[in-house]
């Protein structure tokens, strides 16, 4: 029975099977800080410090943020109808596109502040901005 199992058993006590113990050595990574979100400059201001505008601030699709300052109406952008409030199309020759905003970007702050979580209170806070402004 010996040859039999001969990985297992030994005939005596020198030829016992060695048991081979791994032991891993793992380095311990420092943890990173955790990111510090950077607000948004609320308006953009003139030099006397009356506002110009309002800044809708965008998370891209590679998860970077943008400001866009906003100084007359209309913006020439097409939102979702749900959130995340994403932009849907933008229009030609509109202060959207020449700011550069594009399709997929969703919008994180109005004029500073968290977007509402609700779509009507988004709606309602992105209405009162915008029908503030000059109209173009």
């Amino acid at each position: 029975m010996a040859g039999m199992f001969a990985c297992c058993v030994a005939d005596s006590q020198d030829d016992l099977p060695i048991e081979e113990t791994v032991v891993k050595v793992v380095e311990k990574v420092p943890e990173a800080a955790p990111a510090t979100p950077v607000e948004p400059e609320p308006v953009a201001k003139r030099a006397d410090g009356s506002q110009v505008g309002f800044v809708l601030t965008f998370e891209l699709p590679d998860k970077t943020m943008r400001d866009i300052n906003f100084t007359s109406r209309p913006l020439g952008i097409d939102f979702s109808r749900s959130l995340p409030l994403t932009v849907k199309r933008v229009k030609p020759e509109s202060p959207g596109l020449s700011q550069g905003v594009s399709e997929g970007w969703v919008l994180k702050y109005l004029a500073g502040a968290s977007v509402p979580d609700t779509f009507d209170g988004c709606l309602e806070q992105l209405k009162e901005h915008v029908t503030a402004l000059p109209t173009k």
